[in-house]
């Protein structure tokens, strides 16, 4: 799956691929809140 997001990304304008570290699928919500926040005041 990594590298099927990783070959979206080169496709797409504007997209970034961001790893959270030590999180699974179910990413913690702390963890997820700062990235979202950067997110949505770009």
């Amino acid at each position: 799956m990594p590298n099927g997001v990783r070959a979206q990304v080169d496709l797409l304008p504007n997209s970034k691929h961001v790893t959270l570290e030590g999180q699974t699928h179910v990413v913690k919500p702390a963890v997820l809140a700062p990235v979202l926040a950067d997110f949505f005041a770009a």
